[in-house]
């Protein structure tokens, strides 16, 4: 039976020395999904470079799996052994650099060090005293696990994805009731100004005094609307939504504003219902792209959906 379902994408990675070990991985979060998903109304997808990552020239290849993968995962589970990797250029290996790029965007890094025997002819030197380094200094700024074979890696996965995903559920519902409140006072603004017939220009005069900000290097032309001047600057994706169980109130128009929120500093979507009681999606979706229009933002995408 079909159920609704919170996604999470975890990202596999680990040197090329661990071969055994992400498939271990993937096994775990699939066995998670078995077990948990139904229960837990949540779905967990594992994304692996080998399987997700498309071509993608004039970038640094690990920029593009950056871009491609790192960027949209929610949770990261690492694995080394007896290597650390190759220097991106920017980090001492691609697996280094994605572990910093979680912790710096505040996402959960599950660590995991192989006591694993190796035969010592394929020991790499080099390889082996950076790892040492590395695995010096994460003890001293995280808590780490380890397993000797890849069915102790399998089951401790298993275990900590049951505890990551609660963190993560928490998170949400709290992010969740955090842009609700947003929305509604984005859209008490846009209210305000249409009702009142405020101008661009006449919101630039008083930014100041409602506390506004502008960051450094900005211009008036790029933040002169209560749009971008207060929350956002990267666009709308407007949606056209029917709910079967309400078909009274026909199609609504919803706006979904994202961008850097000049507060926080940190990427954030906000969802404005415009209207509702449209008789057709498109009459909706034209709507919603005249107010985007009128408040000087970008329309990235259309949508349509039924609830």
């Amino acid at each position: 039976m079909p159920f609704k379902a919170q996604i999470y994408r975890v990202l596999i990675a680990s040197p090329s020395d661990l071969a055994e070990e992400r498939q271990a991985a993937t096994d775990a979060v699939n066995e998670w999904n078995a077990q948990h998903a139904a229960s837990e109304s949540t779905v967990l997808l594992p994304v692996k470079w080998e399987t997700h990552a498309r071509p993608q020239s004039g970038v640094r290849p690990q920029e593009a799996i950056n871009r491609q993968l790192v960027r949209t995962c929610d949770v990261l589970v690492g694995m080394f052994w007896t290597k650390l990797g190759t220097a991106t250029g920017v980090a001492e290996s691609g697996t280094v650099e994605e572990i910093n790029k979680f912790v710096a965007a505040g996402k959960p890094a599950l660590l995991y060090f192989s006591n694993r025997p190796i035969n010592p002819n394929k020991i790499n030197l080099r390889q082996l005293e950076k790892l040492r380094k590395f695995k010096e200094a994460t003890y001293k700024r995280a808590l780490t696990g380890g397993f000797s074979d890849v069915d102790g890696l399998r089951q401790a996965v298993l275990k900590d994805l049951s505890n990551e995903v609660s963190d993560l559920k928490a998170r949400s519902q709290k992010s969740g009731s955090e842009k609700l409140e947003e929305a509604r006072k984005l859209t008490n603004l846009i209210r305000t100004h249409r009702r009142h017939k405020i101008t661009p220009e006449q919101f630039e005069g008083y930014r100041k005094l409602m506390g506004l900000r502008r960051r450094s290097g900005e211009s008036g032309a790029e933040t002169n609307n209560p749009v971008t001047g207060l929350f956002f600057d990267y666009g709308a994706v407007v949606v056209a939504t029917f709910n079967k169980d309400e078909p009274k109130e026909g199609w609504a128009c919803t706006v979904d504003f994202a961008g850097d929120n000049y507060e926080t500093k940190k990427f954030e979507v906000v969802g404005v219902v415009a209207s509702l009681g449209f008789r057709s999606a498109k009459a909706a979706i034209q709507h919603g792209k005249r107010l985007v229009r009128g408040f000087g933002v970008e329309c990235l995408d259309t949508r349509t959906e039924i609830l």
